[in-house]
């Protein structure tokens, strides 16, 4: 479980950031919710609709994270 003490860490504080709990809290439920609704799919049932609400925020909030997380390294190297 160090990867995930690694990755709730902030690197200055070296404590659990909330920001960080709260986005991999959000990405965990949404991709879990992503995998039940494509097996439910796959079972026969409709779920496209509810699919692509849930994929749609999953992909948004992990590229906002990930640019955010690159702008955040640049601005600490300067």
């Amino acid at each position: 479980m160090n990867w995930l003490r690694e990755a709730i860490n902030d690197e200055k504080s070296e404590r659990a950031s909330s920001k960080r709990v709260g986005l991999l809290t959000a990405t965990f439920a949404l991709s879990l919710a992503v995998v039940m609704l494509s097996i439910a799919q796959i079972l026969g049932h409709d779920a496209a609709l509810a699919l692509g609400a849930v994929a749609v925020p999953l992909a948004g909030l992990n590229g906002y994270s990930y640019v955010r997380g690159i702008h955040a390294d640049k601005q600490e190297q300067k």
